[in-house]
């Protein structure tokens, strides 16, 4: 091997090693491991491993606890996700959309949330066999605050995101607007889906409930709309849980888990993931 090959090797070699290192925590299956449990697995020296995991500590991608264990970081299940979930949540989407368009006759869509955008957006529907039915443009970034398309993923992000959108969004925004929009966020986390029926689309109603993925993150929401003429509120029960049902399923599908912490009704969000 001449000297640029040998040095090229030396560069390659620790992103190799990182590789090999990551792929054992993630097809292990383990919650922790010690430097000997990597070392005796990968058959390297327990130097070797120590160098490799302070750079991967450095690059957030695996952390370090009380004990001196390790274990991957919540980095690295974020850009995990991020890589497969714009294909992967479609995937897994479409027969729960079927199924729930089955169930109330109205048209289901399947919304996507870029956290570094801070926007969502519709990438799947399955339209009503309706004559006067919902019918949208798909593939086009909007904000989380119009109308109830986007309200289930707004509502359930952490306060300090939703207080930067409104802030850098919602800027023109009058008090009154506000005032209402903290009161949808509201009703929205108690009950656990976004109902909107007011000014932006007055001859629509939609209803959405987030998806989560497996760090009990929002990702994504299951959408429905209808005209506002088939819409009364005693439907409203009849509605949701179908919704609620399909989106627990999407959820369940990817691995997804819903934040115990927040307020909605999680033994309610447990029976639909179990049906």
């Amino acid at each position: 091997m001449n000297v640029a090959a040998d040095q090229q090797a030396r560069v390659r070699e620790p992103v190799t090693r990182a590789i090999q290192l990551i792929t054992f925590m993630v097809d292990d299956g383990k919650q922790h491991y010690g430097v000997k449990d990597i070392a005796d697995a990968l058959g390297m020296p327990t130097s070797s491993v120590h160098r490799l995991l302070r750079l991967l500590q450095q690059a957030a991608m695996i952390v370090r606890d009380d004990r001196g264990s390790y274990t991957l970081a919540a980095e690295f299940y974020r850009l995990a996700w991020k890589a497969t979930s714009k294909h992967g949540l479609r995937q897994a989407a479409m027969p729960h959309l079927h199924w729930l368009v089955s169930e109330i006759d109205e048209t289901a869509m399947l919304g996507i949330y870029d956290s570094g955008r801070e926007q969502m957006m519709l990438v799947a529907s399955v339209e009503s066999a309706q004559q006067l039915r919902y019918v949208t443009e798909l593939h086009q970034w909007m904000p989380l605050t119009h109308g109830s398309t986007g309200l289930a993923i707004f509502s359930f992000l952490p306060e300090p995101t939703r207080a930067k959108i409104i802030t850098t969004q919602l800027a023109d925004a009058s008090q009154d607007e506000l005032a209402q929009l903290r009161k949808d966020v509201e009703q929205t986390r108690r009950r656990g889906y976004a109902l909107y029926r007011r000014h932006h689309e007055p001859a629509t109603v939609g209803l959405s409930v987030p998806i989560w993925d497996p760090t009990a993150q929002v990702v994504g929401d299951v959408f429905v709309a209808m005209p506002a003429g088939r819409y009364h509120p005693r439907r409203e029960r009849d509605l949701a849980e179908p919704v609620q049902i399909a989106a627990a399923r999407i959820t369940r599908s990817i691995g997804g888990q819903v934040d115990e912490t927040l307020p909605l009704a999680t033994a309610t969000w447990q029976r639909y993931c179990a049906e």
